[in-house]
């Protein structure tokens, strides 16, 4: 075996615990990770930097951390989630100043550190201190890093084989010592004789694309580098049946690039792992994470809280649409210094002034995120003065002079007239244009001089859509988006096609949130005599029987007498005793909607999903939370149509939140406002929505923001960390689940352009997709949970609950559905190739539906 290829690359890590900084060769390496059923080979991934994206990393069986940089929680957390977690462990250098000098071989100056020699007791001493340790600490395994740093400063095969004799004595020592840890190799030809029996995996870098430590630059591996290296890792693979992980670099905005890197590896049979060289971002293995988080930049300066920025109040809801995960950071409390490549969708600003202090870095920071690969989408205004070399860097050029008035709009296309049109309009307009062929501009604007100007475009690092361009702000207040907010966003942070998680929809049918509370609950209602709340109670809640989270405030239980108090405690009980009623102790916190817009409904009433709150996450309810809902209940200004109005605008053309009904117990003391409620809630269960209580709905935004989604390189999407989250929605145009190759997929829908697909219960379900519709049975909707969803023989094992006596239906085109629950064989009603099986319970209990088609 002939030494390591020239060109060898250096790179460090800080080991941390003993307060040992130890640097690593040129071939790190890892291995890591659970195989995979049947294919004998792991995934894994690389994270060492802080903050463990836990979610994420759990796509993978085996990671490999830097454990000073691990959390306690973050580690419970992969190991929970069924992740083996390897720590990351030096054994062949270390920082000079913390190593006795008489340990020391000589030195890597492309790293400052020093060499160490294996031989040295005390070094040894150290390192099977520091296994133990780690072991306690909970780890799974060990990743051994420099195994053959003593190559680069020893000369002759004697000494050489010294060496490799007293570091094999260490590796044994650690097994010994700690048998319970698996230990991967990184490199250590020399050593695998004596030990290789002992090593769950090995691995090299730079099979294809490396870091040249003493240039800072990322290289292509030379051929006959690269078929050394091969024929090595091949060796090993046939000789000791363990997985071998290949770990190449190339930079964060080269994505495609890494993804045909992987594919390339994988097919040598080896683990691939294509990340930066200092493995702190999320790269691209056999599992490619699609990042969902979305950093949302506002200035706190600007506005006098997060709820009234236009950051929070316009951006937020199309993100979410689109899958992502709002993240907000006010730019004053400092910028984010760890990369966000591979972990950010991209950074979204939304600034209303051009003020930001040229303390903070905000442009530098800006460009840096630009070159790592991070899209960026720039909303409203730019918040600070950019340089013409800042404008240069992204395709834009400022105009010479001022525009001249009259202004007209030359040119625009299906981005821009979104719920406005684009007027002609000077105030407060950023006179840049694009200056490269790279850009698409969305709207052209021209001056009296012909001069252009560009407040809509999109390129390759992203995209801007400035004011007075983005949205049109009318009568009182009320804005109006001008570009269309979906279209924008998804090119200008490249999101690619995929399933997301969905807030709208569950086994095929619209989710709906009902909220009453009780203002107006001690009001005389109607000439009987009856209270406000008694007849709520009789005509809505009892005789309709929908689901409703039900919040009566104390002090609408304390007026009158003391006779008349216990009455009103007497509603208060029996309408909380109704089934149909959630039980207060579950209640969602129901907190105050946005301010007040009046005039046409507008995608900029709906709110988001909820708000950061401290260290939680207060939750939006549809309905109650959405702007002026709560005025258009009042006495005195009830409209029937302004809330009808925003159930449509967040029906259609998307999806984009459950139906929403919020009204006061006041509403019983007029007799149009309780038949509209009445009407619109009958409508809703007509339609086949399925009724949460607030408590459940709160529990699924929770878990859409934690949520993980990543594809394999043979195409199959896997979820993780769902939880109660059960439906991604995804476009028609990406075909339909295979159902023979996917796990857990239940419930298949369609609206308009998209597919909704439901979830069992199953913690970790996968979609591999196929271009024709499932030829075996499978269900498009259910009003109720599914806690059990499984083949059993010939049949499908399922249980159904919810609120309301359970319905289901099955596409099934051999027509000879049958639903054994409990002994008793029922037959459904058909319409076509659908069965539709109806219960009078709520629980089917453990049923098995026997269809020809399974």
């Amino acid at each position: 075996m002939r030494n390591p290829p020239t060109g060898a690359v250096w790179r460090g890590v800080d080991m941390g615990g003993s307060g040992l900084w130890l640097r690593w060769t040129t071939l790190i390496a890892a291995l890591a990770a659970p195989f995979a059923a049947g294919a004998g080979k792991p995934t894994v991934a690389f994270y060492y930097g802080r903050s463990l994206p836990v979610p994420e990393l759990s796509h993978f069986g085996w990671v490999v951390v830097q454990p000073d940089h691990v959390e306690p929680a973050e580690l419970e957390g992969l190991q929970r989630a069924g992740v083996r977690v390897f720590a990351y462990l030096s054994l062949g250098e270390a920082a000079s100043d913390q190593v006795d000098p008489a340990w020391v071989l000589g030195s890597n100056p492309g790293w400052n550190s020093a060499i160490v020699n294996p031989a040295a007791s005390g070094w040894r001493d150290r390192i099977l201190e520091r296994a133990a340790a780690l072991r306690r600490n909970g780890y799974d395994g060990l990743f051994l890093d420099t195994l053959d740093s003593y190559l680069a400063v020893l000369p002759g095969s004697e000494a050489r084989r010294a060496a490799a004799s007293a570091l094999a004595a260490i590796v044994r020592g650690i097994h010994e010592g700690n048998p319970d840890l698996r230990l991967v190799f990184n490199r250590g030809f020399e050593i695998l004789d004596e030990v290789g029996n002992l090593a769950a995996g090995f691995a090299a870098e730079s099979l294809l694309h490396g870091w040249d430590a003493a240039h800072k630059r990322y290289v292509d591996v030379g051929e006959s580098d690269r078929d050394w290296l091969t024929g090595q890792l091949r060796k090993v693979k046939e000789r000791f049946r363990i997985p071998v992980v290949v770990i190449d670099y190339l930079p964060p905005g080269r994505r495609a690039a890494a993804r045909e890197a992987a594919r390339k590896i994988a097919g040598m049979g080896f683990v691939p792992w294509i990340s930066t060289p200092a493995l702190d971002a999320l790269g691209v293995g056999s599992v490619e994470v699609v990042p969902r988080r979305v950093l949302l930049l506002y200035d706190g300066a600007e506005t006098p809280s997060l709820q009234q920025s236009p950051a929070h109040r316009l951006a937020a809801l199309p993100l979410e649409h689109l899958g992502c995960v709002p993240e907000y950071l006010d730019v004053r409390k400092g910028l984010p210094r760890e990369p966000l490549a591979g972990r950010y969708a991209g950074v979204v600003t939304w600034f209303t002034d051009d003020e930001m202090p040229d303390s903070l870095g905000y442009p530098q920071w800006l460009l840096r995120q630009i070159d790592a690969g991070v899209p960026l989408a720039m909303l409203g205004r730019p918040g600070f003065v950019p340089s013409r070399g800042f404008l240069a860097r992204i395709g834009l050029e400022p105009l010479a002079v001022k525009p001249a008035a009259p202004l007209r709009v030359a040119a625009r296309d299906a981005m821009v007239g979104f719920e406005a049109e684009p007027a002609p309009r000077g105030r407060g307009l950023v006179a840049w244009r694009a200056a490269g062929n790279d850009l698409s501009v969305h709207v052209r604007i021209e001056d009296a001089r012909g001069e252009q100007i560009d407040p809509v475009v999109t390129g390759p690092w992203g995209g801007l859509a400035l004011d007075p361009y983005l949205v049109d702000v009318g009568y009182q207040g009320h804005p109006r988006w001008i570009v269309d907010p979906f279209s924008f966003l998804q090119r200008a942070l490249s999101l690619r096609p995929a399933p997301v998680p969905d807030l709208t929809t569950e086994n095929g049918a619209r989710l709906l949130l009902v909220v009453a509370v009780g203002d107006g609950f001690a009001s005389p209602a109607g000439r009987s005599g009856a209270l406000s709340g008694d007849r709520i109670r009789r005509e809505v809640l009892d005789r309709l029987g929908v689901p409703t989270t039900v919040s009566i405030p104390a002090r609408e239980l304390q007026a009158g007498s003391a006779r008349e108090r216990e009455r009103l405690r007497s509603v208060a009980a029996s309408i909380y005793a109704l089934p149909s009623v959630e039980p207060p102790d579950q209640v969602a916190e129901v907190s105050g909607g946005n301010p007040q817009a009046d005039g046409e409904v507008s995608l900029a009433q709906l709110s988001p999903s909820g708000i950061p709150d401290g260290a939680g996450f207060r939750v939006y309810l549809p309905g109650w939370n959405e702007s002026g809902a709560a005025e258009w209940w009042n006495a005195a200004r009830f409209d029937p149509r302004a809330m009808a109005g925003l159930i449509q605008r967040a029906s259609a053309p998307r999806r984009l939140k459950p139906i929403g009904l919020y009204y006061p117990f006041a509403v019983a003391t007029r007799p149009a406002a309780l038949q509209s409620v009445q009407g619109i809630l009958t409508w809703a269960r007509d339609e086949g929505a399925r009724a949460l209580w607030s408590g459940e709905y709160a529990h699924r935004v929770r878990d859409f923001r934690t949520a993980s989604v990543a594809l394999t390189l043979d195409g199959v999407w896997q979820f993780r960390a769902l939880g109660t989250l059960r439906t991604v929605r995804m476009p028609r145009s990406l075909g339909w689940p295979d159902l023979q190759q996917s796990s857990g997929v239940a419930v298949i829908t369609e609206a308009d352009d998209q597919r909704y697909v439901s979830f069992g219960p199953e913690g970790n379900p996968t979609i591999a997709l196929a271009g024709e519709r499932p030829g075996t049975p499978y269900l498009t909707w259910a009003n109720a949970q599914l806690l059990r969803w499984s083949r059993s023989g010939p049949a499908l094992a399922l249980r159904l609950r919810g609120h309301e006596a359970v319905r289901f239906t099955v596409e099934d085109a051999s027509e000879s559905c049958v639903l054994d629950v409990g002994g008793r064989r029922l037959r459904p009603e058909r319409a076509g190739a659908f069965a539709t099986f109806s219960l009078a319970k709520v629980d089917t209990g453990d049923a098995l539906l026997e269809c020809g088609g399974i």
